[in-house]
């Protein structure tokens, strides 16, 4: 009786985790759907690039070349020099979009990493689910959608990482398991892939004083 109840209750937060993503990943479009229809674009700040940019990466890597220049912009431009961003799994997926989507579908994309993550991140922590699944909501529309730098939509990708980020570093102070690490590190690689770069450092800076302080706790 035990097992399967325990079972059922994976279940349920299995299905509550995919509904928090699929929710969060689809309110973009459902915001921009009135432009989207109308053939038109709300774009402000790096939204511009994450628009135009596509299409030469997209062009370079329909072409067989390794997409290091943009000549649409200026006289010619290195794209590490535009944006880092530019080599984001995320960014390249949504390149090949049409013109439209690209901008809710990056959003969209990242919002469901930070509500997951963070959800995740407060289960593991012990959090009830009910606490958990409210602040991954809270953290959504405060920080994310209502914050005040709407318009720089890569300081928004780049911070969907944070929980992400510490949700695997967590798994990995509590099991020792070298792949923990591992994942954590490659998810540090997406958030430096998803632009500014000095978030990164920031975050990156904090992270490693957390894993000294949990080795010299953990000493024996």
């Amino acid at each position: 009786m035990y097992s399967v109840v325990g079972q059922k209750r994976r279940f349920s937060e299995k299905g509550l985790v995919i509904s928090l993503a699929a929710i969060f990943f689809l309110l973009p479009i459902a915001l921009y759907m009135p432009q989207i229809l109308n053939g038109e674009s709300i774009i402000s700040g790096d939204g511009f690039l994450v628009l135009f940019s596509g299409d030469t990466l997209r062009e370079s890597l329909l072409n067989g070349e390794v997409p290091l220049w943009s000549p649409a912009i200026a006289f010619g431009e290195p794209f590490a020099e535009l944006n880092n961003y530019c080599y984001s799994p995320i960014f390249i997926i949504c390149s090949f979009l049409p013109i439209l989507l690209r901008l809710p579908f990056y959003l969209g994309m990242h919002y469901a990493i930070a509500a997951v993550s963070t959800f995740l991140l407060l289960r593991q922590l012990g959090c009830r689910k009910s606490v958990s699944l409210s602040i991954s909501i809270i953290y959504l529309f405060t920080i994310h959608m209502g914050g005040m730098r709407k318009e720089h939509c890569n300081l928004i990708a780049v911070s969907t990482y944070v929980p992400l980020v510490m949700l695997w570093l967590h798994k990995y102070a509590k099991s020792g398991k070298l792949s923990h690490l591992l994942i954590s590190s490659i998810c540090m690689a997406l958030q430096y892939y998803s632009g500014f770069m000095q978030y990164t450092i920031y975050a990156n800076s904090i992270w490693h004083s957390c894993c000294i302080q949990e080795s010299v706790k953990n000493e024996p």
